[in-house]
């Protein structure tokens, strides 16, 4: 009963992140200081100095913690007041990890601008699955993971500085995965912008 309460509570919520993409697919750019951003343009995230990536039961439990990590993106389009901004995640790391963590497949990600603010909202693009193995001493090999589109964090930004990447993502276990693995699972853990300089998020 538990479990299909959780999968009720997440197809609600995937249906409201539909809802809320078709609804404000526009007007968004990435800016490093006043040079917007176009394809090939990278975009790198890390870890803070005593920062931690999570990964827990959505009761609460945990079931693996890392003390690094990274996440680079590549544009693929340059945004403008028709079309949000994209960028595939082409490397994602684990390192320092409670138990051996590696990435399975990396999703691209859609910048949302939030009105009248320099946050934007990211979501995964309709298609693009994110999923990572955990091979944990208590349960086995979990292998977690999620297909687009779905909510991963919000991008904050600043006039000058580092962009700040708070990610709090539902994801749930996938076929391969041991059979005693939890079925769902929450990532929460918060990036900090290391390139380029000044990124910004600004309506287009």
């Amino acid at each position: 009963m538990k479990n299909l309460k959780l999968l009720g509570l997440a197809a609600v919520a995937a249906m409201a992140l539909m809802a809320f993409v078709a609804s404000s697919a526009s007007a968004t750019a990435l800016y490093s200081g006043s040079t917007m951003l176009g394809p090939k343009s990278i975009i790198d995230f890390s870890i803070a100095s005593g920062g931690k990536v999570k990964l827990s039961e959505t009761g609460g439990e945990p079931i693996d913690e890392c003390s690094s990590s990274t996440a680079k993106g590549e544009l693929t389009n340059t945004g403008s007041s028709t079309e949000t901004v994209k960028a595939k995640i082409v490397e994602l790391t684990w390192g320092s990890c409670t138990f051996p963590t590696t990435t399975i497949s990396r999703p691209e990600w859609e910048f949302h601008y939030e009105f009248f603010s320099t946050k934007a909202t990211v979501t995964s693009t309709s298609g693009s699955e994110g999923s990572m193995t955990v091979n944990t001493i208590f349960f086995g090999s979990c292998i977690y993971g999620e297909t687009g589109p779905y909510h991963a964090g919000t991008l904050t930004t600043f006039s000058s500085g580092h962009a700040i990447l708070h990610i709090n993502s539902f994801t749930r276990k996938l076929p391969g995965s041991n059979g005693i693995c939890p079925e769902t699972s929450i990532f929460t853990f918060t990036y900090t912008g290391t390139s380029p300089t000044n990124l910004r998020v600004e309506e287009q």
